[in-house]
């Protein structure tokens, strides 16, 4: 079998391998390359959770616990169904409004806010930062983020209702 040539237009370099050397070469790549994306995946999640947390105001587990024994916000727990009676359970008193329905859902808390802040929770904040803006567009003025959400809180062993 022939081996195959890469030649650069300037013909100054000429390299050339088997078919089987450029299969490995192949696969080598994308191995390095997988490993670039996961690495530049989990520094991005990590950067933008930081950055929403500079932009969106936040609560620890602790504050909000200290909170719930007062006058407690609205809950608004944006997991699925099945998230929010699962292992980690919920808050008490939570509004089970799943993320991709908060668009059509809030008249439901329009009615309920008064002068109560609204925490936002979900598995680990994620969605709860992305629903900030959201809220906001709408009018929503006194909003906060369970800072790591439903694992943070369930680290700590705070609580929870199923």
């Amino acid at each position: 079998m022939p081996p195959c040539a890469l030649a650069f237009p300037s013909a100054l370099l000429v390299m050339e391998w088997t078919p089987e050397e450029e299969l490995g070469i192949i696969i080598g790549g994308g191995i390095v390359l997988a490993a670039l994306l996961v690495y530049l995946a989990i520094k991005l999640r990590q950067m933008t959770q930081e950055n929403w947390a500079k932009v969106n105001p936040v609560m620890d587990p602790d504050q909000v616990e200290v909170l719930m024994l007062g006058n407690p916000p609205i809950v608004v727990d944006l997991r699925s169904p099945e998230e929010f009676k699962g292992k980690l359970g919920h808050l008490r008193s939570a509004m089970n409004i799943p993320y991709e329905q908060l668009p059509h859902r809030l008249d439901e808390l329009r009615g309920t806010t008064g002068n109560r802040p609204i925490l936002l929770v979900d598995a680990t904040g994620t969605r709860s930062h992305m629903s900030v803006a959201l809220l906001r567009r709408e009018g929503f003025e006194w909003i906060y983020v369970l800072q790591g959400g439903m694992k943070a809180w369930a680290a700590k062993k705070l609580p929870v209702y199923r």
